[in-house]
């Protein structure tokens, strides 16, 4: 089950922004909230560190993933996309 506790984030004007995954489960469903206010950014590095993730779905509402979000993931197999991505910068895997 993740939550909100499984995420380092910022609250911005724009929305929140994803800077670190901190749980432990092989499926991420990142939240399309926390706190209230819309996750709109996977930050740079967001899941670099973790080595037990095989699949994440980033939620509609999500509209910039940053460099190197998912860099280094051997074991990621599958990323859901929202429609609402405008922006994805270079390298993320």
């Amino acid at each position: 089950m993740i939550n909100e506790n499984d995420f380092h984030y910022n609250k911005t004007p724009f929305g929140i922004v994803i800077t670190e995954y901190i749980g432990h489960d092989t499926k991420v469903n990142i939240p399309k909230e926390i706190d209230g206010t819309k996750v709109t950014l996977i930050g740079e590095c967001a899941f670099a560190a973790d080595e037990t993730v095989k699949e994440i779905i980033v939620p509609e509402g999500v509209r910039i993933i940053g460099h190197y979000a998912f860099k280094k993931k051997k074991n990621l197999v599958k990323v859901t996309f929202p429609e609402s991505l405008h922006i994805i910068f270079s390298d993320i895997f």
